[in-house]
């Protein structure tokens, strides 16, 4: 279909990789609200970002661009790279935080005196209209002379970009209230979406039943697998994006095993 306009290109991409804290030890942390006792930091943010995606492909006014689709790995400059050859107008890169135990809030990061700086506060204004709480405004330019914010995925892209940091996973309290937590995360999301949509002005479109009918929905990216799930009778289909329970868990272990391991 041809459209009147030019759509305006948006990368978004998660932090981290899906093996970072078995290669690294880091972007995570030994806690017993997880099952296996580890939360990894990419856990959380491939969730917002499969649900970002997802939901800013129903404007056609944008091109979503989104390279861990089907789980892909990458090093800093792979996704530098990437969002430089796409030529992308926009870049949202999605963190969460480490600090010490009692640290709160969520911010967004932006390289100085650029246009990602319209897009952090469309960010903090979104989070306040939620009332979640905010790291010290929530606001931050990239400072070469601390050296932890000088981003490299932020200063070395082309365009402008958003590196959002939703919540600190070292504050037991926001890592169960926010991370751990499906609907949270689902709000999360659409925080991103708001604050995109602002960035580009357009106007967000708010179906009515829409996030309660997209909760018993699979993502696009789980589709096949659920489906499978249901099929091999290990799920009985129902709730997809719902947390889990340990007692859940074990239960469609012992289905698989059952089923497959005898």
């Amino acid at each position: 279909m041809a459209y009147p306009f030019k759509k305006r290109k948006l990368v978004v991409i998660a932090g981290h990789d899906d093996d970072t804290w078995e290669t690294t030890g880091g972007k995570g942390i030994r806690t017993n609200l997880v099952a296996d006792g580890v939360y990894e930091e990419y856990d959380s943010n491939i969730v917002i970002a499969r649900e970002l995606v997802e939901r800013l492909e129903t404007y056609d006014e944008l091109e979503v661009f989104f390279p861990q689709r089907n789980g892909r790995d990458m090093t800093l400059k792979e996704r530098v790279d990437y969002c430089n050859n796409v030529g992308a107008d926009f870049v949202v890169f999605i963190h969460s935080n480490a600090g010490g135990r009692s640290a709160t809030g969520a911010c967004c990061f932006y390289y100085p005196n650029s246009l990602g700086e319209k897009f952090a506060n469309y960010y903090a204004d979104e989070m306040k209209k939620a009332n979640y709480p905010l790291w010290q405004g929530g606001t931050f330019a990239c400072n070469p002379r601390d050296g932890w914010s000088w981003f490299y995925v932020v200063t070395n892209t082309k365009m402008p970009v958003g590196l959002t940091e939703n919540f600190f996973f070292s504050n037991p309290a926001e890592l169960k209230k926010y991370l751990l937590d499906s609907k949270q995360l689902d709000n999360i999301a659409t925080i991103h979406e708001k604050a995109v949509l602002r960035y580009f002005g357009l106007i967000y479109k708010k179906v009515k039943g829409a996030t309660k009918m997209a909760n018993q929905q699979p993502s696009s990216w789980a589709t096949e697998a659920w489906k499978w799930a249901k099929e091999q009778k290990i799920t009985d289909g129902s709730n997809p994006k719902d947390a889990i329970t340990r007692q859940e868990v074990v239960t469609m272990l012992k289905r698989y095993h059952d089923r497959f391991g005898k």
